[in-house]
């Protein structure tokens, strides 16, 4: 029985490697490391969790309380990334 379960759970893992969905996420994960990668080399405090903030950024700005709610973390979390990327001069705060 025990041995059935290890040849079910091979297959399953398997399956879960070759998935699109499963290949998708990998290259989107590796696309987004090497990216980081690049921009370290000008600005070496540049991590993974500040590009989570760029897709949920619009032009004309967001709130942070409004990127905080988007992304399902905290304003505290968010307000520290938004002041790191602020010092890198990659983000600029808007007034009014």
């Amino acid at each position: 029985m025990a041995r059935r379960r290890e040849d079910d759970r091979a297959k399953l893992e398997a399956a879960e490697r070759e998935s699109p969905g499963h290949l998708l996420l990998r290259a989107a994960r590796l696309w987004n490391e090497r990216a980081v990668a690049r921009v370290q080399r000008d600005e070496p405090r540049f991590r993974i969790a500040h590009t989570l903030l760029f897709p949920h950024v619009d032009f004309d700005g967001t709130r942070i309380t409004d990127l905080a709610a988007r992304l399902g973390i905290s304003k505290q979390a968010v307000g520290k990334l938004v002041a790191e990327l602020e010092e890198m001069g990659t983000l600029e705060a808007l007034e009014g």
